[in-house]
């Protein structure tokens, strides 16, 4: 009978930490997504309602989907109390590449100048350690360095613009479609130099086209109008995608 309480005594206490920091196996959680299409709308949908000391909690699982709402929601409410986790969350070594990306976007959210200078630290760290040397775009430390890359694009963070620049010029394709697709397109004060970037690459066959097109979109330049209107009539098969651009920029003018 001794024993048997032992072991309650231990799994209970156990049980209660798995459940309230949601420390389930990703296993679990991939099924539950796999067999539930909508699960991650509803779940959002719950989580918006639940006080922020729940989530919290949710900060700590290591289910990518789960910790990015509750990521999200709470730094859309402002919850400061979420900074210490995410700071420690964007400098640990040992997160899902995935998690420390959501981490990174809700802390420059909640902080901006906290995750300039963290973030700004892991690119000068990573860019030193790999001097010279061709990057392995499957390691942990080189996309938590393109994580904070895309992060501070978004934040406009000049100190970054000119290895955007340089990836996006890189004989590198993988370099380059990151720069590309996610970065270089948020510094749109410099468009007179990154403009004719895309356009090049608009026209490049072995480029993507699709993301070309989102990229002019997202640099807001009207004088990109005629280029994309000369790219349609090449290729009608853009023709839809590229008439929405062509309006979107042409309402800017009015």
């Amino acid at each position: 009978m001794r024993k048997y309480l032992i072991v309650l005594l231990i799994i209970i206490p156990i049980s209660w930490i798995v459940i309230t920091y949601d420390i389930i196996p990703t296993a679990f959680w991939s099924c539950v997504e796999f067999t539930h299409p909508t699960y991650f709308r509803e779940l959002r949908i719950e989580w918006a309602q639940k006080p922020s000391d729940f989530l919290l909690r949710k900060l700590y699982s290591i289910n990518v989907m789960r910790f990015s709402i509750a990521a999200y929601i709470l730094a859309e409410r402002g919850e400061r109390r979420a900074i210490n986790i995410l700071v420690k969350k964007v400098k640990s070594n040992h997160v899902n590449t995935n998690i420390h990306f959501s981490a990174c976007g809700a802390l420059a959210q909640l902080s901006p100048e906290i995750a300039k200078g963290i973030l700004g630290e892991l690119v000068e760290k990573y860019r030193k350690l790999t001097w010279n040397k061709m990057p392995n775009h499957n390691s942990a430390a080189y996309q938590r360095y393109e994580n904070a890359l895309h992060v501070l694009a978004v934040m406009k963070d000049e100190r970054i613009y000119s290895i955007c620049l340089k990836m996006a010029e890189s004989g590198d394709r993988l370099e380059k479609e990151s720069s590309m697709n996610g970065m270089l397109y948020h510094f749109d004060n410099h468009w007179e130099e990154v403009l004719p970037l895309y356009v090049k690459c608009l026209n490049d066959k072995n480029s993507y086209d699709i993301a070309s097109i989102a990229g002019i979109k997202n640099m807001k330049r009207p004088e990109a109008i005629p280029i994309l209107e000369e790219f349609a009539s090449k290729n009608s098969m853009y023709k839809r995608e590229v008439g929405e651009v062509v309006e979107y920029l042409k309402s800017l003018q009015k």
